[in-house]
């Protein structure tokens, strides 16, 4: 297994692949990440997992300070199940040299849920992915659909900017009380209450796929996670494809939510079909 940290090493490693899947993570590693890794296998033989947390996506700097970092048990993870991975851990001054900064064109969807209360987010999120996906040149991208609007935003990031690259969505993981696995959930002392956000997305995904109304679905979850002192973000019913607000023919929906307990951020969603 290779631990690399410089772009002129990686370039060398990659050059025995013919087909590159790329996995990025921020470290921290969990369930979640083990199985993007395992898809990631199944379309290639060389796989890069980059562990790099990516400061100019974060708008908090808090946030960034805390993000928990395990890099010894993260490496260690992936040489017991992957041994052949090839890992890339770069510093922020090897990643960022000569990179002229850019806007690229997001959409609109940028502007919607995560994007109202993150300004400039995605645009850190495509900055990154655009500097790997250079370097890299993977055919495969595997992202988690934990993180659904960022999965959408760099689909059409790729349509656009690397049109060679098939993104590949993995589904999420969730624990035996059904909590979305992420980083974060390490910061949690309490996991149960926090797997209650699923419970609650998931009643109203039912409710709505009975022909319950919309709005009013969405307005009892928020009063559910109200009266369990949960700070809301958003809670919103879109289009699964574009995530553009339903229209009365529309029937792949997706609910979202984006919420805070005990002052840390967690999101979810759940798919659903109207029959």
């Amino acid at each position: 297994m290779h631990v690399i940290k410089t772009v002129s090493e990686l370039k060398q490693c990659l050059t025995a692949f013919k087909n590159i899947s790329f996995v990025p993570t921020m470290g921290n590693l969990h369930a979640g990440h083990m199985a993007l890794f395992e898809e990631a296998y199944k379309k290639s033989e060389g796989v890069v997992f980059s562990i790099f947390i990516n400061r100019i996506q974060f708008n908090d700097s808090n946030d960034f300070i805390n993000y928990p970092r395990t890099l010894a048990n993260d490496v260690s993870l992936i040489k017991k199940k992957f041994p052949s991975a090839i890992i890339f851990h770069p510093e922020e001054n090897e990643l960022y040299f000569n990179h002229s900064p850019k806007e690229f064109a997001l959409g609109k969807v940028v502007e919607d849920l995560c994007g109202r209360s993150r300004p400039g987010h995605f645009q850190g999120v495509a900055t990154i992915i655009d500097i790997f996906l250079a370097m890299i040149n993977p055919k495969y991208l595997f992202l988690g659909k934990k993180d659904y609007q960022q999965l959408c935003v760099i689909e059409n990031f790729c349509k656009i900017y690397y049109p060679h690259v098939t993104v590949i969505p993995i589904r999420t993981i969730r624990d035996a009380n059904n909590l979305a696995l992420s980083s974060r959930n390490n910061l949690l002392k309490d996991k149960t209450k926090a797997a209650n956000l699923y419970k609650i997305l998931l009643q109203a995904s039912q409710a709505i796929k009975s022909l319950s109304d919309i709005q009013q679905q969405t307005k009892l979850a928020k009063e559910q996670l109200v009266k369990e002192n949960w700070q809301i973000d958003y809670v919103e019913v879109r289009t699964q494809k574009k995530l553009t607000h339903p229209k009365d023919n529309d029937k792949e929906l997706i609910i979202l939510a984006a919420v805070y307990c005990e002052k840390i951020r967690l999101i979810d969603n759940i798919e659903f079909c109207i029959e």
